[in-house]
């Protein structure tokens, strides 16, 4: 723009003068002063465009100066923004992953403090369990008798079973750790039998705890581990052989024929292939074949005739575990294909060691005392009160 102004202003100047420069050259006179005007104007004008450029110039450098120092500035502001950015964002994911450990730290901690608080509880809780039996352990008693025994069995029956109940809370009691025998409660004795059921049933346990008040079996001076079950096989089980213990020979195994007519002696079942093999499978995986039947052998058995080791082709399993897997009533089992399928005979109902329920049953009933039907059952045995 003020390039535009001062070439204006030339130009008029040129204008006004033109004249007298025309006269004089026309006139003859005085050339050299014209000349030397127009030259001084013409030297004025480009001093002026060069000051006007030099101007510019100037003003241009120094507006890139500016604008240099503006884009540096702007540069080193976003160069020192990201710069911030990326240094608060490490913080951050620092101070993130720190709280993270510590929350984690800190979960852990609450996470075993409540496992410690729980398992504090648990044994407090079965502290206090434990005080409250011992105050009462006849009452306890009496619902032990309630889950175990039928109680249309004969009272001499029953009261062998509460010497054996009582005998197995006394070694929980005194053991550590050892869970106690399952109990029913008044108010479930109560809902189960209804009102008239209740009065008569807990009088009949009652009066057995009452009449064996304090008695526990003894071997050699200590509690024994008192096992029954419902019928035997005909003859309960030597532990020595069931079991390989050799430190409970008082479960030598006794003859027990009067369990024969009960109706729980003999039970049969039919699976089919697939489901027996499927069961099988749950055992040893490994077994195939369209016969599994064939895999699967009994090549000990005890003096009982209970199956102590039953081998599934290469595996070997406990006579106990192949019944529990197929859910059998004993492991005085029988395996036979008849058409098709998998016949199994059981005979006897529980483990078979020890005292029989309803072998004791029929003692009772030929008159035998509850002394004489537990010493029946348990060999060299004392009972004794505690």
């Amino acid at each position: 723009m003020k390039e535009k102004i001062k070439t204006c202003l030339a130009v008029c100047i040129l204008v006004i003068t033109a004249p007298y420069v025309v006269t004089l050259v026309f006139q003859g006179g005085e050339t050299g002063q014209g000349t030397e005007i127009i030259q001084e104007v013409l030297k004025e004008q480009e001093q002026s465009d060069t000051q006007g450029k030099s101007g510019e110039q100037k003003e241009s450098e120094a507006q890139d100066g500016a604008d240099a120092q503006k884009e540096s500035e702007a540069q080193d502001g976003a160069n020192a923004q990201k710069e911030s950015e990326a240094q608060d964002g490490a913080d951050a994911q620092k101070e993130s992953e720190a709280q993270d450990g510590a929350d984690v730290q800190k979960e852990s901690e609450e996470q075993d403090g409540a496992d410690a608080k729980k398992e504090s509880a648990d044994k407090k809780d079965s502290g206090s369990q434990k005080t409250d039996i011992k105050s009462d352990v006849e009452g306890y008693v009496t619902g032990i008798l309630a889950k175990q025994i039928p109680l249309d069995y004969q009272r001499e029956a029953i009261k062998a079973q509460a010497v054996i109940a009582r005998t197995s809370l006394t070694l929980a009691l005194e053991t550590e750790g050892q869970k106690l025998p399952d109990s029913m409660s008044r108010e479930e004795m109560l809902e189960l039998w209804g009102q008239e059921g209740f009065e008569k049933n807990y009088q009949l346990l009652e009066e057995a705890a009452k009449a064996t008040k304090g008695e526990i079996l003894l071997y050699d001076g200590k509690p024994i581990q008192p096992a029954f079950h419902a019928v035997s096989a005909g003859k309960t089980r030597n532990a020595k052989e069931a079991l390989q213990r050799e430190d409970e020979p008082y479960l030598a195994g006794a003859d027990s024929e009067m369990d024969i007519p009960s109706p729980d002696f003999l039970k049969v079942v039919f699976l089919e292939q697939k489901e027996f093999a499927d069961k099988i499978k749950e055992l040893c995986p490994e077994v195939s074949g369209e016969n599994i039947l064939e895999a699967v052998t009994v090549p000990k058995r005890d003096s009982a005739d209970y199956a102590v080791q039953v081998n599934i082709g290469e595996k070997t399993v406990t006579g106990e575990e192949f019944r529990n897997c197929l859910n059998l009533n004993s492991a005085c089992f029988y395996l036979k294909e008849v058409e098709n399928q998998i016949r199994i005979v059981t005979k006897g109902l529980g483990h078979g060691l020890g005292l029989s329920q309803y072998g004791a049953n029929e003692l009772a009933k030929e008159g035998k005392t509850y002394q004489e039907i537990l010493q029946y059952y348990y060999k060299d045995i004392s009972i004794e009160k505690k």
